[in-house]
Parts: C-alpha cells; sequence; structure tokens
C-alpha cells in the first residue's frame, strides 16, 4: 500500500510540474508575440503598413523559388511611419531580415524593382494621397526609405 501512495504522490508532483512549466511556455508566448508586435507596429501607421506589406508579397509560382520565398519574408517587416505631426511619412522597406549579416544582392534588386513598378505607385496614390514622394528611394543602413512630404 505504501508503494502505491508513493508513486500516487510522485505522479501527482509530476501532473503539477507539468502544470507549472506548460503555464510558463505560455507566458513565454505571450511575450514573444506582445514584443513582435511592438517591433513591427510601434509609431507606425497599421493599416497602412499592412497594406504595404501585400502590395509588396510576391504571388509564389507553382514551382519553389528560394529568391521569392526570400523577398516575402524580407517585405513582410516593411512599414510606413509618421514623422513630424504626420507632415513627412516614410515607407520603410527592409533589403534583409534582422538575423542576417548583409542583404542578398537578387534580393535587393527584386525589392528595388517592386518599389518602381506600377502597383507600388498605386499603393501610394490609393493609400498616400496627400503626399508628394522623391522619384527613387533611397538606400541605406540595408533598407530602403522612400520620404514623402505633405502637398
Amino acid at each position: 500500500m505504501k508503494g502505491i501512495d508513493l508513486i500516487n504522490k510522485l505522479f501527482d508532483k509530476l501532473i503539477a510540474l507539468i502544470g507549472k512549466i506548460s503555464i510558463i511556455l505560455l507566458i513565454i508566448l505571450v511575450i514573444l508575440v506582445v514584443g513582435h508586435c511592438l517591433l513591427k507596429f510601434y509609431g507606425k501607421s497599421i493599416s497602412k503598413t499592412i497594406a504595404l506589406e501585400q502590395t509588396l508579397r510576391i504571388m509564389e509560382p507553382e514551382k519553389p523559388d528560394k529568391i521569392i520565398a526570400a523577398v516575402n519574408k524580407v517585405v513582410c517587416w516593411a512599414s510606413v511611419k509618421y514623422l513630424d505631426n504626420k507632415e513627412r511619412v516614410q515607407i520603410i522597406v527592409p533589403t534583409k531580415r534582422w538575423f542576417q549579416l548583409s542583404s542578398q544582392l537578387e534580393v535587393k534588386k527584386r525589392i528595388r524593382e517592386m518599389l518602381s513598378s506600377e502597383d507600388f505607385r498605386l499603393f501610394l496614390m490609393d493609400n498616400l494621397v496627400s503626399y508628394r514622394f522623391v522619384s527613387k528611394p533611397d538606400y541605406y543602413h540595408n533598407q530602403f526609405v522612400l520620404t514623402g512630404t505633405r502637398i
């Protein structure tokens, strides 16, 4: 009888330990999701940023293409940021992910093509009508930055 009681106590302790570990993992997951949202959207226009991401995403072809997959992963961090009480707006499109040391040349070339495309100009005309943009985006610190001023 003592052996069964000992096994029941150990089993109860094991269940309690598993419960505590799962709660800790859930808290860590929530912290990661909140941190991701803060990094991506803090100080930026959420609706314009989401529209920019959808505009810059390339449709995946039937056969897998590593460059298109890399471009889609990088472009998901593009953002629209208002400056000086909405007198200026910046469109920031990174060319590498945060853990990469440098940008890939082909990814950078594809993103530059997308920024000069007709779809991107339509995005600017639809979503940021009251701003005038320079003709070419500036490239520095592994990202393209397009700055517009209020008309």
